[in-house]
């Protein structure tokens, strides 16, 4: 192998043919760059202990090296220090084209790089289709240029680099990558870019005061290099800025990285994500100390059309003059997707809104999954996380995520300590969020929520508990109900909540809803539709306080008294509040929309204020309508308008149905959760088959039951049900059973005795049908009975569907006779091995009957 050594005298020789070049121990001063130009499989050319110092190319590339090597060619430069050289254009020490794959650059550890400057590139420029190396120990200092004030990389193909162990310090660049520009023009499936870097110092006038990432290209860009970013700062991305700019493209930063002590003039304290057209891009592991902005302390993520992720990042001490003090998140488009992944956000802060995440979604998608902290964190609004959602195409989800001891107490009006959300069109969705000791100065210790036009909020497996505001303590909801809106509490606990009274000021009024503050802005049509938009039916409330009213939920809300009236019971309103046992103040209410209620003092709200329970309980008939069509006296019960009370019945059990859908739903053909007829102790004569179903009756759940069953005024025994055939076959020409129940209804029957005339029946009295059907039979007794099925065997109860239940507690068949085709007193038919039936304590006496055609049956089962 052929060697050549360069001596002083020959400095600038080259030569396309040797083997192996040598430059070594040579000192270069004020001289013009040396061109290295290798194209050979065998040829290395190698610098070792050298200096260059103002080596300045005025007209091209490179200030000490213009290097292009390719074939297989590699060359290594080894313990040389360059300062105050200069290019005007690229790599002011060195500048380098490594033209194919096989082909190797090498910077060892030992190098150094001083004050070096260029347009692109302060101390080196490399355009890369082979493997560029920078190893451990290498130093860069002080250098300058437009883009890349230390080095700028641009990866082509199948290049790859790796920067192992190397520092760039107080670097810096007029346009993008203070410290390094790095981008990737690849055609090539995969680029990797691994090692280790310290960014110290380094400053940029627009963007990445340490690093620059581009991806122009449909490939994907990982950089699994570990990076560190100490006293960065630019306009945007103080440490880093990341940019995916085509449909394809990935960015995946894998890393273990931190940012620390990293400030940007507008957005993005620690770092930038910028992604367009689909464009990816995946940040893991990386953490955020001390950084802050103006706008997102420690990320910020302007989504146009692509995908931030963000998976395991940690949060320190950020802050944000703005919005943001840990992440704010920029959502404009509808394919705008942002996702925040197993985050851990603590002591950081907000002047404006978001101390720990602030998101503006004006369409598009962000979700938080995992299992996700914010912690100690604190804004004018939303001291833990906030969200603007301004689109029918916008969309917030949360699954796991724990705010802890946040506030929002900047001044009178703050709002939301744990969470803060505006949602003028759009949906929030949250699940398993736990909000612990959350402190919001006005509304919402918990969580604040403003809704408009037609928006939904859907809280599922939740929990807020020692959270504290002047309204709402727990959760304070302002809803606008200009259009339908949807605001749904599913399987949340809110517990030991308080809201606080400002004993300073009477008006605006303070100390309402421990747990919960809704409220309704301005009028609106009340309609069911609307109203039932509102539901807290999976709430639990525990131990909540207020220090005027509604110790667990306060309502202002104009159409209150009919919002509580909807459904049974004021099941829409009241959770697990019991009527029975909670406490009459846990629940308090007042007809007035906010801005009417913002204006009285305590006085008046005493004065207008009630306890929500005794507007569904209003009258005695509370949540069962009754009925009675036999002669007591003089009377009877009336088909009327508001009829269904215990003392003034309805007439028939049809009647008294299309009432409570009347009565609930505003409409007979509204649809309700449950209806509940209610036999008077005088009883009630059955004297035609009643046939119901989900689309007859407008209901799931029918039960029927004794007078003011459930309630303290329950009468004492049964109330009966009388079957009056008169003997009359016609009666039963065509139908089931004297109460069938079809098409999966779910059927009750509470405390009653079912007998019947002289007559002979020819079909059951119970007939159940329909797919997930429910009959459930309580305290119920049947006796006196004949049946006599004159085509096949019947049951006193037949139930003729598969994936049904039967429950019987306490219950007694008694004097009972089957003839003719026979059957027993309970039939299950039709593949009723996918029937469950459970019984309970109940009897079955006296009952004679004989086995179907084949002789199968027994008399009670």
């Amino acid at each position: 192998m052929l060697l050549v050594i360069l001596s002083l005298e020959s400095r600038s020789f080259f030569d396309a043919t040797a083997d192996t070049t040598e430059l070594k121990d040579q000192d270069f001063v004020d001289e013009q760059p040396i061109f290295i130009n290798k194209n050979q499989v065998e040829d290395v050319y190698i610098v070792q202990n050298c200096t260059f110092t103002r080596c300045i190319n005025e007209q091209g590339y490179g200030g000490a090296f213009r290097i292009s090597i390719s074939n297989g060619a590699q060359v290594s430069i080894i313990s040389t220090s360059f300062s105050q050289c200069k290019s005007s254009n690229q790599g002011g020490a060195i500048s380098a084209n490594i033209n194919d794959a096989t082909s190797k650059l090498t910077i060892d550890g030992s190098c150094y790089f001083d004050q070096c400057s260029a347009g692109y590139g302060g101390a080196i420029f490399v355009s890369c289709y082979g493997q560029f190396i920078l190893n451990a120990g290498l130093v860069i200092n002080n250098c300058s240029s437009n883009r890349g004030g230390g080095i700028q990389v641009s990866v082509q193909q199948s290049g790859s680099a790796l920067l192992d162990g190397i520092t760039i310090k107080d670097c810096s660049s007029t346009q993008s990558g203070g410290g390094l520009y790095l981008s990737s023009l690849s055609t090539s499936d995969y680029i990797n870019i691994a090692g280790d870097i310290t960014f110290e110092n380094c400053t940029s006038i627009q963007s990445g005061g340490g690093l620059y990432v581009v991806a122009p290209v449909k490939r994907v860009m990982e950089i699994s290099a570990n990076f560190l970013f100490k006293n960065c700062s630019s306009k945007q991305g103080g440490g880093i800025y990341i940019y995916c700019i085509q449909s394809g493209s990935k960015i995946l930063m894998t890393g273990d990285s931190t940012c620390t002590n990293c400030s940007a003039i507008q957005q993005g304290g620690g770092a930038y994500l910028s992604s367009n057209l689909e464009g990816i891009i995946e940040v893991n592991e990386y953490k955020f100390k001390d950084c802050s902005s103006e706008s997102g302390g420690a990320i910020c993520t302007y989504i146009i059309g692509g995908t931030a992720i963000l998976n395991g990042t940690e949060i320190e001490n950020c802050s944000s003059i703005q919005s943001g003090g840990g992440i704010y998140i920029y959502s404009p488009d509808i394919n705008s997707k942002v996702e925040i992944i197993n985050s851990k956000i603590v002591n950081c802060s907000s002047n404006n809104g978001g101390g720990g995440i602030y998101c503006m979604i004006m369409v598009g998608n962000v979700s938080i999954l995992g299992e996700n902290l914010i912690q100690n964190c604190m804004s004018y609004q939303g001291g833990g996380f906030y969200a603007s959602i301004s689109n029918s195409l916008s969309n917030c989800f949360i699954d796991g995520l724990t705010l802890d001891s946040c506030t929002a107490l900047h001044n009178e009006s703050s709002t939301g300590g744990g969470m803060c959300f505006y949602i003028s069109e759009g949906n929030f969705m949250g699940e398993h969020i736990i909000v612990n000791n959350c402190t919001g100065k006005q509304g919402g210790g918990g969580l604040y929520l403003s809704m408009s036009k037609s928006t939904s909020t859907i809280l599922d497996s939740c929990e807020f508990y020692h959270c504290k505001s002047a309204n709402g303590g727990g959760i304070h909801a302002q809803i606008n109900c200009e259009e339908p809106s949807y605001f749904w509490i599913k399987d949340t606990i809110v517990h030991e909540c308080s809201a606080i009274e400002d004993e300073q000021h009477d008006v605006p009024p303070s100390g309402y809803g421990g747990g919960v503050f809704l409220t309704v802005i301005g009028s609106y049509d009340y309609d069911a539709e609307s109203s039932r938009g509102f539901q807290l039916n999976g709430m639990k409330i525990y131990n909540n306080s207020a220090d005027k009213g509604g110790q667990s939920i306060y309502v202002a809300m104009t159409k209150v008294v009919e919002w509580c009236k909807l459904g049974i019971a004021g099941e829409y309103v009241k959770g697990n509040y019991s009527d029975y046992h909670s406490n009459l103040n846990e629940l308090q209410g007042i007809p007035l929309n906010y801005q009417q209620f913002k204006s009285k003092n305590t006085q008046q709200i005493n004065q207008q204020q009630e306890y929500l329970q005794n507007y569904w309980d209003a009258s005695i008939k509370g949540s069962i309508w009754h009925v009675l069509n036999r002669l007591v006296g003089s009377t009877t019960g009336i088909d009327q308008y508001h009829c269904g009370n215990s003392d003034a019945p309805c007439e028939s059990i049809e009647y008294a149905l299309k009432q409570i859908s009347i009565e609930k739903e505003l409409s007979e053909t509204g649809t309700t959760s449950e209806k509940r007829i209610g036999i008077t102790e005088n009883g009630f004569d059955l004297t035609t088959p009643l046939q119901l179903s989900q689309t007859i009756s407008y209901t799931k759940v029918i039960k029927i039951m004794k007078q003011m069953y459930g309630t303290p005024s329950e009468m004492q025994g049964q109330a009966e049900i009388k079957i009056m055939k008169n003997n009359n076959n016609n009666k039963e020409n065509g139908k089931l059973g004297w109460i069938s129940a079809l098409e999966g209804l779910q059927l009750h029957f509470y405390g009653l005795n079912i007998i019947m005339d002289n007559s002979q029946l020819l079909i059951p009295i119970i007939y159940i049908a329909g797919t997930d059907s429910i009959l459930e039979l309580y305290t119920t007794s049947f006796s006196g009975i004949k049946l006599s099925p004159s085509s096949e065997a019947k049951g006193i109860i037949h139930i003729n569907v598969q994936q049904s239940k039967l429950i019987a507690s306490d219950c007694l068949f008694e004097n009972i006779n089957i003839s003719n085709k026979g059957g027993s007193a309970i039939r299950l038919v039709n593949n009723a091995l996918s029937t469950i039936a459970t019984l309970t304590n109940s009897q079955f006496k006296n009952i004679t009957a004989t086995g179907d055609n084949n002789g199968r049956g027994g008399s009670a089962l």
